[in-house]
């Protein structure tokens, strides 16, 4: 939560049990991270299109108010989105060229949410792409993350899709990408040796058949 911009102090309560003061977040007054991210995304093309994600709430309102600030169009989707309007951000973000930006909690982007950036019924007049997913911060989940940047990578994907995760340095962003980069390589070999012993019991002879000369 630091290294994104924010901290949560712990409420406050004294002896009789009286909360003194409540739980509550702070943003710092610096942020590298938020700044580098609205960077990036002031130097796309006009027909580039960006999934943002992030992990925490907090981060969601934070970088929808820079976007807003700045005025990068873009429409918001997480856990506490009504389905009324998790349809209506796919649905803008796939069909408005002046929708930029796709801000999202990669819990709440699983199965079944297309997020390619163009109009899928008039492709042939549609010039947006997503090109880009940009990793604000995540967490421990493999799944999520896979997940996530799957939103992009749909059958009907026309374009290459760059992924970047915004890193502040010798800190907890680095080990929690160590980790999740680690689980995605070790499912991978997983999956591949599954692969090979398929392949290699697929072409054995059944035992007790017969050998054709």
């Amino acid at each position: 939560q630091i290294t994104s911009g924010y901290l949560v102090w712990d409420r406050q309560i004294d002896e009789e049990g009286e909360i003194i003061n409540p739980n509550n977040k702070e943003r710092l007054p610096r942020n590298p991270k938020l700044a580098r991210l609205i960077e990036m995304l002031s130097e796309k093309g006009p027909n580039e299109k960006t999934l943002v994600f992030t992990n925490w709430v907090e981060c969601i309102h934070m970088i929808h108010e820079e976007l807003d600030r700045v005025g990068i169009k873009h429409v918001v989707y997480y856990g506490g989105t009504n389905e009324k309007d998790r349809e209506y951000a796919e649905q803008m973000f796939n069909n408005d060229p002046s929708i930029k930006v796709f801000l999202g909690n990669p819990a709440a982007c699983k199965e079944g949410l297309d997020l390619h950036g163009f109009n899928e019924k008039d492709a042939a007049n549609s010039f947006t792409n997503t090109t880009h997913i940009i990793y604000y911060s995540q967490n421990w989940s493999m799944v999520a993350r896979e997940q996530s940047e799957d939103r992009a990578h749909r059958r009907i994907t026309r374009h290459p899709v760059r992924v970047t995760d915004i890193i502040v340095p010798s800190t907890i962003d680095e080990e929690i990408q160590r980790v999740v980069y680690g689980k995605i390589v070790n499912a991978n070999d997983i999956q591949n040796v599954k692969d090979i012993m398929e392949r290699v019991l697929s072409t054995m002879p059944e035992i007790g058949a017969e050998n054709e000369i």
